[in-house]
């Protein structure tokens, strides 16, 4: 396959910065949510610069990117640093921001001096352009979307993880109106479950949807572009995958037209969208190199892969135990802060059916 490989770091504990996670989670806990008896000596933008020096020529489909975890978890120090690494290496960042509600009152509650924004507090950074990419960006102000275009910023939108997690429903369309560059996710495995663009592109278009009645973007086509140029763009890799074009990577999919989603076939991207959900994909090329053909991996044991998966479990799910134990120990606590959130004004909505009172 082909990868954008970041490594993420973060320098503020959760602890810090999670909105009331210090005033109700009990002071034994606080080492469960970042708190470290002694600082750390690890400085992580030396980490992260050791590691891209020393790997960034591994592949030739390993492409490399800084990722701070997100804004409020990082101090000037280690954004401008990365900021002034990614300059010097033209290399794409990316970042999540406002998934929840509580992370856009962190911003509110921790950032004063940027206007409660952690986009301006980004541009402040020196980070806010076209090499930034915000993972989920459900929160979003629409002064700060605006901001985001003028920079030719880029967010890259996950639906799917997004319903999973409540966290709501990204603007999609005040994005696109905006002229915003968007990519599209799966999030994690935790988040998304299936790593399936089809339904993440099918999601994008459905909740846009039940966020504005009035016709408009994004369309099937919409749907299309963002999935494919618009992912590139956000990866790094514009003018290199995204498309079929000479002098491109050659990254090609090829889907069966006897699929049933696709008969008769009267629009592909509609179709694509609304219909496919993968089974019609029969080969799949990177870099010019068939690595699924007859919907058969070609370079992978898949029956030796599912033995080992079998062969860990057990350790997997004596670790799991154990986590969830822990979590058993603060969850109420936890979830008291998130209320506590809820209870708290931003000026905005992203929960189709709720409004502000």
């Amino acid at each position: 396959i082909r990868c954008t490989f970041s490594l993420q770091v973060g320098d503020i504990p959760g602890i810090e910065r999670v909105p009331f996670w210090k005033e109700v989670v009990p002071e034994e806990f606080h080492r469960y949510l970042g708190a470290s008896v002694e600082p750390t000596k690890d400085d992580p933008l030396v980490r992260v610069r050791d590691q891209y020096l020393a790997h960034r020529d591994a592949s030739p489909r390993l492409h490399w990117a800084l990722a701070p975890t997100s804004p409020e978890f990082c101090s000037p120090v280690l954004l401008q640093g990365l900021a002034e690494l990614s300059e010097e290496h033209d290399l794409p960042v990316v970042s999540h921001i406002y998934e929840s509600k509580s992370m856009a009152l962190s911003g509110r509650m921790f950032m004063p001096e940027h206007g409660g924004s952690q986009v301006r507090y980004l541009k402040a950074m020196g980070l806010l352009g076209p090499r930034l990419s915000l993972a989920h960006s459900v929160w979003m102000a629409p002064d700060e979307i605006e901001l985001m275009a003028e920079a030719g910023a880029n967010a890259v939108l996950c639906p799917a993880g997004n319903l999973k997690t409540k966290s709501g429903i990204a603007p999609a369309r005040g994005y696109i109106e905006s002229g915003v560059n968007l990519g599209l996710g799966c999030d994690n495995c935790s988040c998304g479950d299936a790593q399936n663009m089809f339904q993440a592109m099918k999601l994008l278009c459905g909740l846009a949807a039940v966020s504005d009645p009035e016709p408009g973007p994004p369309s099937a086509a919409d749907a299309m572009r963002i999935a494919t140029v618009g992912g590139a763009r956000a990866a790094g890799l514009d003018g290199k995958v995204g498309a079929i074009q000479v002098g491109m990577k050659a990254d090609i999919s090829i889907l069966d037209l006897a699929s049933l989603a696709l008969v008769p076939l009267n629009s592909a991207a509609r179709q694509l969208v609304f219909a496919e959900g993968g089974a019609g994909v029969e080969t799949v090329i990177v870099a010019g190199q068939i690595v699924v053909e007859e919907r058969r991996l070609m370079t992978i044991d898949e029956v030796a892969l599912r033995q080992t998966v079998e062969d860990v479990m057990p350790g997997v799910r004596a670790d799991l135990e154990i986590v969830t134990s822990r979590i058993d120990e603060i969850s109420p606590f936890l979830l008291d802060a998130w209320r506590r959130s809820w209870r708290e004004d931003i000026s905005l909505e992203r929960y189709a059916g709720r409004h502000r009172e």
